[in-house]
C-alpha cells in the first residue's frame, strides 16, 4: 500500500495574500537577542554517554547470554543448512570437499566477524537444476551444522570465505548474513532431508522445531574483489564484477567502500569508511535545529562511514548496481542534501526512485525530482507526504493548508480462471497393473462359467465373513481374524463328509477343469491350485471393475462357520474375502468393496481355512489398492519456490511472497477452496520495468503411490479503479500453467501495479506523485490420485 497526498484547494488563492502571511511570520520572528559571537565555532557532534562518564554495556554476546537449566550442554540449540555453487562458473579446489567455509554464529545485530575453529562441513554431493531449453546446471553442495547455539534468542548466520584460494575465481555469498533466526523448541511437523534432492531444498526458507534451526542456506556466486585499504582494517569492494547480486554485509571489521565510482578519492582509515568514487565530505557541521530541514544536512553518527550526494552520484556514475548501493546507504550515516539544488543534480544524475526512497531517513524528507515516486511507507514522507512549501510560507502553515492524507488502496478484479490440464503421463502410471487386473477378471468369470456347468456348486454358509474394519486402522489386523498356524491336511482317506477326487471328477468332461481333476485325483490334500484361472501369484483389489476371483483347489471341504479366506502380510496388513460360493474344489469370491485407507502391498499370503480350522497357504500375492483422484487440500511452502534461474537476481532477491496453503479469504489474495496461493510483492527493475516471474512446485516428495492429475490456476489482476491511479501496468509475462519435468507445476505470472494517471499529481501546487509497487496475485487447484482413503503426503490413513 502506498500514501498519497493532496494539496490544499486554498493553496490557489491569489500569490498577494501568501506574500502577506510571510510578512507577517517574518515579522512575528524578529527577537531582541544578541546574535552569536561569530568567532566561536559551532559544536560539533557529541559522543552521548551515560552519567558518570562510562560506557554503556556492549550488547550481550551468545556467550553471555544465561545458559538453560542443563549441566551437560551450555546451549542445546543447532543451526544447519547448505552452501552451494553452480559448478559451470565456480570449481572447488580439490573436488568433492568443502574446505574455505566457515558460517559465524552470533547475536542479531552483532559485527563480531570471528572465524569459528574446526571442521563443520560435509559434502553432499550434486543437485540437478532443469533449466530452459532442455538445459542442465549442476551445484555441488556441502551441509554445515553448528551446536551449542542458544534457544530463543535472535540469531544471526554470516557465511565466511575463509581461504579464497581453493575456489576457481573470487567468490563472496549471494546474501552474506540471514537474520534474524529463532531457534525453538517446537514440535516438527515434517524435518527437512539430511541431503537435499532438488533445488527447492537449496532455496527454501529457513524454519525452527526441535531446538533446531534448518535450511540455513547460502548460495556461493562470483563476487567483487576484496582489496585492501589504508590502516589495514578496512576494505573495499572492486567493480569486477558489477551486475553480480547484492553482496550483503562487507565481512571486514569496519566499514569498507565500494570502488569502481568515477574519479575515486583518497580512502578512509578504517574507522571511517567511504564509498570510493565520491570526494571527502570533510567535517559535518550539526545544523542549529533539532531536526533537519530541506537544504540542510542531517546529523551525522560519530565514527560511522557517511555518504553525501556526491559520493551517491559517484557510485551511480561508476556503474555501481543499485541493490549494492543501497545496502550501503541503509548501512552508512546519512548526510544527504535535500536542498531544490541538490534535488535537481540528482535527477540529472538519474537517481533511480528506490534510491530516492532509500536515502530518507524519517527525520530528513527526500527530494521529489519530477518522476514518480514510489513508497514502502517507512519513511517521515511515506507515512505522511507533504510538498515543499511555497517560498515565503512555513512548512507548519504549508501542512495545515493541505487535505488530510489519505491511504491508496488497491483492490483486486474478478478471479480469472485458466483450463484445467491434464498429466498426459497420468493415464500411463498404471497401464501395467490394470492390464494384469483386466486378465485376472476375465479368466476368472471363465472360470466360473466352467464351475457353474461342470459341478453343482454347494450352497454357501449365510454368515457374512469377517471383513477389516474400515473405520479403523486399515494396516492393523482384526484380532478375531489373525491367522492361525497353517496346518496342511494329510494325504491319506477323507473324512466321511469328504469324497474322494477321482469319484469327484470321475463324470466331469474332459473340457472343464481337467487340471484339478488330475492333481486331485493324484493327491487329495488340503491345498490351493490356482487363482483365477493362474497358477502364478496374483493381484486383488477392491476396485469393482476387478475385484472378482476364482480359487481351485484340493479339500476344501463343505462350507461351514469357520471357513473363510483371506490374505495378509505379517502384522501390518489383513484383508477378509466375501465368500460368494464354496465348492470341495473351488471357491469364488471377492473382497469388500469399501475397504479404504489400504495402501498398495506386496509379497502377501493367501490362506483358505478349512471349517474344521485346518488351513492351505500360498506365498508371494499384490494388493493394488481403488485409486480415487482428489484435491490436495495443502501444499507444504518447502515445495514452493521462484525459479531463480534468470539473470537479473539484483532484482528478484527483494521479492517478497506471501504463502498460504489451503487457501484463506482473509488473507490476500483471498481465494477460497483452492490448494494454494500466492501474493508477490514485487520490485521493478532498475529501468522500472515491470517485471514478472515463474513459481516451481516440486511434487516428487508426495507418497510413492500417488500421481500428478490435473492442475488448475486462478488468478485476479490489481483493479486500478482510483481516477488518480487509472494506469494498469503489467509486464509482458503470460498467465500460464504447466507441468515441469517428472513431478513438478511451473506458474508463469504477471506483475502488475496501477500508474499515476497524467496530469493528476507532480505539478504546480499538486502532490507528489505516489503509486502502489508491483504485485501478484494467483492460486492453484492440484489434483492427485491415488489409493482411496489414504494422505498423499504421508501414506497413512487420512483422517
Amino acid at each position: 500500500m502506498r500514501l498519497k497526498k493532496y494539496t490544499s484547494v486554498y493553496q490557489s488563492v491569489s500569490i498577494s495574500v501568501f506574500v502577506a502571511l510571510a510578512c507577517a511570520t517574518t515579522i512575528a520572528q524578529i527577537t531582541s537577542t544578541k546574535p552569536p559571537n561569530p568567532n566561536i565555532p559551532a559544536p560539533g557532534p557529541q559522543r552521548h554517554e551515560p552519567q558518570g562518564g562510562q560506557r554503556p554495556p556492549s550488547p550481550p554476546s551468545i556467550a553471555k547470554a544465561p545458559p538453560p537449566n542443563s549441566a551437560l550442554i551450555p546451549y542445546p540449540g543447532d543451526i544447519e543448512g547448505f552452501v552451494y555453487w553452480d559448478t559451470s562458473t565456480i570449481t572447488h579446489k580439490p573436488a568433492s570437499s568443502c574446505s574455505g567455509l566457515a558460517v559465524n554464529v552470533t547475536a542479531a545485530g552483532t559485527s563480531n566477524n570471528t572465524i569459528p575453529t574446526g571442521n563443520h562441513f560435509k559434502y553432499a554431493g550434486q543437485v540437478k537444476a532443469f533449466l530452459y531449453g532442455g538445459k542442465v546446471a549442476l551445484y555441488d553442495v556441502c551441509i554445515y551444522a553448528y551446536d551449542h547455539q542458544p534457544v530463543g534468542p535472535q540469531l544471526q548466520a554470516q557465511l565466511m570465505i575463509t581461504d579464497r584460494n581453493v575456489f576457481s575465481q573470487g567468490v563472496m555469498a549471494q546474501t552474506a548474513t540471514v537474520a534474524p533466526i529463532t531457534i525453538i523448541n517446537g514440535q516438527c511437523n515434517m524435518l527437512p532431508p539430511i541431503v537435499p534432492s532438488s533445488m527447492g531444498d537449496l532455496t527454501a526458507h529457513w524454519g525452527s522445531c526441535q531446538n533446531r534451526a534448518y535450511d540455513v542456506n547460502f548460495a556461493v556466486v562470483p563476487g567483487l574483489h576484496v582489496m585492501s585499504s589504508s590502516g589495514g582494517s578496512g576494505g573495499m569492494l572492486s567493480s569486477a564484477n558489477n551486475g553480480a547480486a547484492n553482496p550483503g554485509p562487507i565481512q571486514s571489521p569496519t566499514r569498507g567502500m565500494l570502488a569502481g565510482a568515477a574519479n575515486p578519492g583518497p580512502q578512509q582509515s578504517g574507522s571511517r569508511g567511504m564509498l570510493s568514487g565520491a570526494r571527502d565530505p570533510g567535517p559535518i557541521s550539526a545544523p542549529s535545529g533539532g531536526k533537519g530541514t530541506p537544504g540542510q544536512l542531517a546529523v551525522g553518527r560519530p565514527g560511522a562511514s557517511t555518504l553525501t550526494n556526491a559520493d551517491l552520484i559517484g557510485l551511480i556514475k561508476g556503474g555501481v548496481p543499485q541493490s549494492a548501493i543501497i545496502n550501503q546507504i541503509n548501512s552508512s550515516n546519512k548526510q544527504f542534501d535535500f536542498s531544490p539544488a541538490s534535488c535537481q543534480s540528482l535527477a540529472q544524475a538519474h537517481v533511480t526512485p528506490q534510491v530516492l526512497d532509500a536515502m530518507g531517513d524519517g527525520s530528513v524528507r527526500p527530494c521529489f525530482t519530477g518522476g514518480v515516486r514510489t513508497g514502502s511507507g517507512t519513511g517521515a514522507d511515506d507515512l505522511n507526504p507533504q510538498p515543499f512549501p511555497p517560498k515565503g510560507i512555513s512548512s507548519s502553515r504549508a501542512n495545515k493548508a493541505s487535505l488530510p492524507a489519505r491511504r491508496l488502496s488497491v483492490a483486486l478484479g474478478p478471479v480469472k480462471q485458466s483450463q484445467k490440464i491434464t498429466n498426459p503421463k497420468a493415464s500411463l502410471q498404471d497401464t501395467a497393473i490394470i492390464a494384469v487386473l483386466q486378465k485376472q477378471r476375465q479368466a476368472a468369470d471363465v472360470e466360473a462359467t466352467q464351475m457353474k456347468l461342470g459341478i453343482r456348486p454347494t450352497v454357501v454358509s449365510t454368515a457374512p465373513s469377517r471383513t477389516m474394519s474400515a473405520g479403523g486402522d486399515a494396516n492393523t489386523p482384526i484380532s478375531s481374524a489373525a491367522p492361525q498356524t497353517v496346518s496342511v491336511a494329510a494325504n491319506g482317506p477323507q473324512s466321511s463328509n469328504s469324497t474322494s477326487a477321482s469319484s469327484r471328477y470321475g463324470a466331469l468332461p474332459q473340457d472343464l477343469i481337467p487340471g484339478v481333476a488330475l492333481q486331485c485325483g493324484r493327491d487329495p490334500g488340503l491345498r490351493i491350485l490356482t487363482v483365477s484361472g493362474g497358477a502364478g501369484p496374483a493381484t486383488f483389489t477392491q476396485d469393482d471393475k476387478y475385484n472378482f476371483y476364482t480359487i481351485t483347489g484340493c479339500s476344501f471341504g463343505d462350507p461351514g462357520p469357520n471357513s473363510k479366506a483371506y490374505v495378509y502380510y505379517q502384522g501390518s496388513f489383513h484383508e477378509d474375502f466375501q465368500v460368494e460360493e464354496w465348492s470341495d474344489n473351488w471357491i469364488k469370491l471377492h473382497l469388500d468393496p469399501k475397504a479404504t485407507g489400504v495402501d498398495d502391498q506386496n509379497n502377501l499370503t493367501l490362506v483358505v481355512q478349512r471349517d474344521d480350522g485346518k488351513q492351505a497357504s500360498k506365498g508371494g500375492y499384490k494388493f493394488y489398492a481403488a485409486r480415487d483422484t482428489i484435491l490436495l487440500k495443502q501444499v507444504p511452502q518447502r515445495y514452493f519456490s521462484l525459479n531463480k534461474f534468470r539473470p537479473d537476481q539484483s532484482t528478484i532477491q527483494n521479492w517478497k511472497p506471501i504463502y498460504t496453503s489451503g487457501s484463506s479469504p482473509n488473507v490476500k489474495p483471498n481465494l477460497q477452496g483452492l490448494s494454494a496461493e500466492v501474493h508477490w510483492d514485487l520490485t521493478t527493475d532498475p529501468n522500472d520495468v515491470i517485471t514478472g516471474g515463474n513459481d516451481i512446485y516440486d511434487f516428487s516428495h508426495l507418497h510413492s503411490t500417488f500421481a500428478l492429475s490435473n492442475a488448475q490456476m486462478e488468478w485476479s489482476d490489481v483493479a486500478c479503479t482510483d481516477p488518480n491511479y487509472s494506469q494498469f501496468k503489467a509486464s509482458k509475462d503470460n498467465w500460464n500453467l504447466d507441468w515441469y519435468q517428472t513431478a513438478g507445476i511451473q506458474v508463469s505470472w504477471q506483475g502488475q501495479m496501477c500508474r499515476n494517471t497524467p496530469g493528476s499529481c507532480g505539478g504546480a501546487f499538486q502532490g507528489d506523485c505516489f503509486e502502489g509497487a508491483p504485485e501478484s496475485n494467483y492460486g492453484i487447484n492440484v489434483w492427485v490420485t491415488g489409493p482411496r482413503g489414504v494422505d498423499p503426503w504421508t501414506g497413512k490413513p487420512s483422517s
